[in-house]
């Protein structure tokens, strides 16, 4: 019952994430057993989420946004394209777009070897685009969108966020994970010009959090992108 009762808080019936309050989540995930909110992120009937936006999370960071003074923000790799739509309705006046390359459509795409081994038979479910995504590499996206903000949510592994640091862009927020789950590190935190250690990150819950009481897993970067970078050459 726990599980399903987390899943009623993330999903409609018909499939539609819900932006649940911080005490709504907390209660659904505190409720859960160990493992339990991981696996109702993973294997649910709808589609995997990593990043589990609530009401205050998005207040909070709307309100970061606002201290860059940015128009345009562009999300990369933006799957079901939930963020921007929270984002874009917090804030009507930005300009939201949220684009995916769909790479991971087919659940086999974004399932490691040993996944693929370890889940024959088990119902896994690929990555549906939002109504709301472009289907559009992040690379693309960013050259043609010259974005004043690139979201990063759960980069797939790799060098995703190296690689958009490069496009015409003035920043990039990237929320990954300590360890190795999501595509950046030590190595690239080195570029850093703000670790967000404020209510963005306090707030954020994720798919690996699975008690209220204890510290959030979610970690919050700020960089210079390469249109930053050049104009300070100048």
């Amino acid at each position: 019952m726990t599980r399903a009762a987390l899943t009623k808080v993330l999903w409609d019936t018909k499939g539609n994430r819900r932006l649940p309050s911080n005490a709504q989540l907390g209660r659904a995930i505190d409720a859960c057993a160990r493992g339990d909110v991981w696996e109702v992120c993973e294997h649910n009937a709808f589609g995997p989420v990593y990043l589990l936006p609530t009401r205050e999370w998005i207040r909070a960071l709307a309100k970061y946004i606002d201290t860059l003074g940015v128009r345009t923000v562009l999300e990369v790799a933006a799957g079901d394209g939930f963020l921007s739509r929270c984002l874009a309705a917090a804030r009507p006046k930005l300009r939201v777009i949220a684009t995916d390359d769909a790479s991971w459509e087919k659940p086999q795409a974004r399932m490691s070897a040993r996944e693929r081994r370890e889940l024959v038979g088990r119902d896994v479910r690929g990555l549906a685009l939002g109504g709301n995504v472009q289907r559009l590499s992040a690379q693309r996206a960013v050259r043609r969108y010259a974005p004043d903000l690139v979201l990063v949510s759960w980069a797939p592994p790799g060098k995703l966020v190296e690689q958009v640091l490069r496009g015409p862009c003035k920043y990039v927020l990237d929320f990954s994970t300590e360890g190795n789950e999501c595509g950046s590190g030590p190595l690239l935190w080195r570029r850093a010009i703000d670790f967000v250690e404020g209510p963005v990150e306090k707030l954020a819950w994720c798919r690996l959090d699975e008690r209220s009481d204890e510290p959030r897993r979610t970690r919050v970067t700020l960089y210079e992108g390469a249109a930053t970078t050049r104009k300070k050459k100048r």
